[in-house]
């Protein structure tokens, strides 16, 4: 580690950057489900026909790669 004092502040904006960086991608992301949550809520959709939820149905399995 570095003791001594910087007279310029590019160590500080670089870190900075860095941590708005990666707070921004956590951001965008954090809501982001699960391979498990999507076979899951998959699952859910076949066993309630009521539902009428196909679109979404035909999204999550595209997402999967189960479906073309």
């Amino acid at each position: 580690m570095n003791d001594k004092i910087q007279d310029n502040l590019k160590p500080l904006y670089s870190c900075y950057a860095q941590y708005k960086l990666l707070f921004d991608f956590y951001q965008g992301n954090k809501s982001m489900r699960s391979k498990e949550e999507i076979q899951e809520r998959i699952e859910y959709l076949k066993k309630n026909p009521k539902i009428n939820q196909r679109n979404e149905l035909e999204s999550l399995m595209w997402v999967l790669n189960e479906v073309e």
